[in-house]
């Protein structure tokens, strides 16, 4: 039977007399219970619901749409054993003896409040309401650009994320994290279009949304944004090395590697310029060595072949002077130190010698005059006050008698015979040779005897 007509005969009393005692029924709604055989559902699933709390003595088991008992999808009388299909039923529908309704084939459409009915023989009733989420898995989104080439503080993008699936949620990601939160992103209310205003070369990269509800998630590919900056920040390195260099000190000719870098995109060009004169076009790299090693300015120049902007920095290059070579300086300087310790001894060992030779010279010379080893010593005659002459190289000039008398000299000795003709010598001879001692001619001397 049809509930979409007007009901009548028994239904239509039994109907009327169910609505006159639904208020007598709240005080029973707590016994029953709705449970669905899956929290979440699908489309495409089959769900059961099944109702826990049911009296044996009911009489009409009913499933509606809502609240409203209009839209009455199934019922069962317990005691005719019939089914009776309402305005909600879509033939995918089956309820079962025990109360349970199953729904094939479930749709996002069947997502609704459902309300069970149980009516007693005394006309009075019970219901219970369960909502039933249904959700479809999500498709892959579609992303795409107004732009995928921005200059860097002057253009703006704007990106969009196709889908068909409602009921979802939609983020973003740059080069597979999520977008922060900025002040030069913007968000429509569905989240289904960013902008990024005012790019930067931090917006450049892979972007993508990605589409997820309860039971799903699904991701776009992705699209690149590239972004045109500088070039700035131009260094001038030493190789080996990535330190920023300014002045450089070399030794003439050696060999020494510069490497020009710069943060710029697309990748920058460079040129080096020697004292403003162009040296080498469209190399990063400068090798210097030899003849081409001149001390000077080197500049370089980086430019941007999109953006038609340039940056330039420059390294002096000054000769390095020369110091003592520090590697064998090690052991020249031992060597010369040893040579001049070597010659100090040496020097002090001749001095050593030397004055050992002289004396033992002096000795020689002592033991001469005062009578060497097994020798009497000699006596020098004796020498008055009176004995006052004047003398010259030896010989005497003049006599000057004291006025104390003389001593008559012993008849031995004749002190005047050292004047005789025999014994004069040359008096240049004897400061010609120093080996004769002057002390032998003062000495005692016998005298020659007197001719006639």
């Amino acid at each position: 039977m049809d509930l979409s007509s007007h009901p009548s005969g028994p239904w239509k009393t039994l109907l009327l007399t169910a609505s006159f005692l639904t208020s007598r029924s709240l005080p029973c709604d707590a016994q029953l219970a709705i449970y669905p055989s899956t929290r979440t559902a699908i489309v495409g699933q089959d769900v059961l619901l099944s109702v826990h709390g049911i009296q044996r003595k009911s009489q009409i088991y009913s499933w509606f749409h809502g609240l409203v008992h209009q839209n009455l999808i199934l019922s069962y009388n317990v005691s005719s054993k019939s089914h009776n299909r309402g305005p909600g039923y879509t033939g995918r529908e089956v309820l079962y003896k025990n109360a349970s309704l199953l729904i094939r084939n479930i749709k996002v459409t069947d997502g609704r409040l459902y309300t069970f009915q149980e009516v007693w023989p005394n006309l009075s009733m019970t219901t219970v309401s369960k909502h039933l989420q249904v959700y479809q898995m999500v498709s892959k989104p579609h992303i795409t650009a107004n732009t995928t080439s921005v200059t860097e503080d002057e253009d703006s993008v704007a990106f969009q994320c196709l889908t068909k699936d409602d009921g979802i949620t939609i983020l973003w990601f740059l080069n597979n994290q999520p977008i922060p939160p900025s002040g030069r992103l913007s968000l429509s209310k569905d989240n289904r279009t960013l902008t990024v205003l005012q790019t930067r070369r931090a917006d450049a990269g892979m972007y993508q949304c990605e589409v997820w509800n309860e039971v799903s998630t699904q991701s776009s590919d992705h699209i690149t944004l590239a972004v045109t900056y500088g070039p700035d920040q131009v260094k001038i390195t030493q190789e080996p090395g990535s330190h920023l260099v300014h002045t450089i000190k070399v030794k003439a000719n050696s060999t020494l590697t510069l490497r020009c870098q710069a943060e710029s995109h697309p990748s920058a060009r460079f040129d080096w310029l020697f004292n403003d004169s162009v040296l080498v076009i469209d190399r990063d790299e400068l090798m210097l060595q030899g003849g081409s090693l001149v001390p000077g300015h080197y500049t370089c120049v980086a430019r941007n072949s999109l953006t038609k902007n340039f940056a330039v920095t420059a390294v002096y290059i000054e000769p390095l002077i020369e110091s003592p070579d520090t590697s064998s300086g090690g052991s020249r300087s031992s060597l010369t130190f040893v040579g001049i310790l070597v010659g100090i001894l040496v020097v002090m060992a001749l001095l050593s010698v030397l004055a050992y030779l002289l004396r033992k010279k002096a000795q020689g010379y002592s033991q001469e005059v005062l009578g060497g080893p097994g020798q009497k010593n000699k006596i020098l005659p004796s020498v008055k006050n009176s004995d006052v002459a004047t003398y010259e190289n030896g010989l005497q000039l003049q006599h000057q008698p004291s006025n104390r008398q003389m001593s008559t000299p012993p008849q031995d000795v004749n002190p005047y015979s050292i004047l005789s003709p025999d014994s004069l010598e040359d008096p240049y001879e004897k400061l010609t040779f120093a080996s004769i001692d002057i002390y032998e001619q003062i000495g005692p001397k016998e005298a020659p005897p007197r001719e006639g």
